[in-house]
């Protein structure tokens, strides 16, 4: 992550507005998959050290965003490709359909968070454009100030206003 004590106010709002956008787009999302699939899988598969393995169950849900996507992307993949472990579930109300729906909320969220990536490269290519321009704007007006000098030493009035 970014040390944002760097950035101008622009590119902080700039930087919250796309983080605030991508929790609202996300968020509900997060709570859907976390709610319905992982506790029924864990209750189902209690007794079951090797589909417990192959589903990742041992441990707690990762709490950082990206191992916690791979863990529910592997979840539901495996339950979407094995109908072994979809007829145990589908009991507790964790059906092929719900499956199938957290499956395309994955697929949403990766792409909400290649927008989001997207966005804050194309944020951080337009600071260094604008950086880049007032370097050649500072550089301009350097000559412009030293060749003022050099035409208005003979009037200081009109040198001290180029400057105000």
């Amino acid at each position: 992550m970014k040390n944002l004590s760097f950035l101008t106010e622009a590119e902080l709002l700039e930087t919250f507005r796309i983080s605030l956008e991508n929790v609202r787009n996300q968020s509900d999302i997060a709570g859907i998959m976390a709610e319905f699939g992982y506790p029924i899988a864990k209750v189902v598969f209690r007794n079951d050290p090797a589909i417990k393995m192959q589903l990742a169950l041992n441990g707690e849900i990762p709490a950082a965003y990206l191992n916690w996507l791979e863990f529910v992307r592997k979840l539901y993949q495996e339950l979407a490709q094995n109908t072994e472990l979809q007829a145990k579930v589908a009991p507790l109300k964790l059906t092929q359909e719900k499956i199938v729906e957290a499956t395309n909320l994955i697929s949403l969220v990766e792409s909400s968070r290649a927008d989001y990536i997207r966005e804050l490269g194309e944020s951080q290519q337009s600071k260094v454009q604008k950086d880049y321009a007032i370097a050649q704007l500072e550089t301009w007006m350097r000559e412009f100030y030293a060749v003022a000098k050099i035409a208005l030493e003979d009037n200081e009035g009109l040198l001290k206003a180029i400057r105000n």
